[in-house]
């Protein structure tokens, strides 16, 4: 008995070390963040189809566990064609126009196509990051995903950014940790009076339910509230009617 509970130790001292070298975080250099990070949006640009959900959720401070609010979202991309919807906005492209519902502010935006791709920060807008950073780490958390962090200095609103992509260079998660700010509080209910509390918010994005290639219809990527005419007049049907429309095409 007693060898058999020294193997059993043996084996579990074991698995805890390899799992804690898993989970270090490893000094790392701009260079290799970028190349990470430029791989994760060059897999965005460059896959021609795929679809796959977001949730997103708020938390008080940097480690707690429960979120303060959440919500779910979702990208469909098939060539240029795209459709996503979060938190309240519908946007949708086909090889005509690009559309951007807007509920809350019950407005309707008319655009020309474009090259647009799901909502992340551009190579160029990460370079910019970059350059109000102090460290960067990286931190290998399966056997097919990586972490990357930034840590800034005291001039950025953010404490530090984290990705988690694989090594497809699919996004499985974006994290920003966001610096110390006052944020008023609601008292007891005695008082009724306001209260100053320091908060340090945290905001992850989690990527998830890949489907590549996904399955389509191109009814998908049309509203059917929105009607172009032939001399390219816009209609708005249905409860649409009491939108307010903004026609930004590129005039031909």
């Amino acid at each position: 008995m007693r060898r058999s509970g020294i193997i059993i130790l043996f084996m579990v001292v074991i698995c805890r070390s390899a799992y804690g070298q898993s989970e270090t975080w490893q000094i790392t250099t701009k260079e290799e963040i970028m190349v990470a990070y430029q791989n994760a949006c060059g897999w965005l640009i460059n896959t021609p189809s795929y679809f796959f959900r977001l949730r997103y959720a708020s938390y008080k401070d940097h480690a707690t566990k429960v979120a303060l609010e959440s919500s779910e979202a979702f990208y469909k991309r098939v060539s240029t064609s795209y459709r996503t919807e979060a938190l309240g906005i519908k946007t949708l492209q086909n090889s005509k126009v690009r559309l951007v519902v807007d509920t809350a502010n019950t407005t309707v935006t008319v655009m020309s196509p474009s090259t647009y791709s799901v909502s992340v920060a551009s190579s160029e807008e990460m370079s910019t990051m970059l350059d109000f950073s102090k460290a960067f780490k990286k931190m290998k958390v399966s056997k097919s995903s990586i972490c990357y962090r930034i840590d800034f200095n005291e001039s950025s609103i953010y404490d530090a950014y984290e990705f988690l992509i694989n090594n497809k260079g699919m996004i499985e998660r974006l994290t920003f940790y966001y610096r110390e700010r006052d944020n008023n509080e609601n008292g007891q209910e005695s008082d009724k009076k306001s209260v100053i509390a320091k908060v340090k918010p945290r905001l992850e994005i989690v990527f998830y339910d890949y489907e590549v290639p996904t399955k389509y219809s191109q009814s998908e990527f049309v509203d059917p509230l929105v009607a172009i005419n032939e001399n390219g007049k816009i209609d708005l049907k249905g409860h649409y009617k009491n939108y307010r429309l903004l026609d930004y095409r590129l005039k031909k």
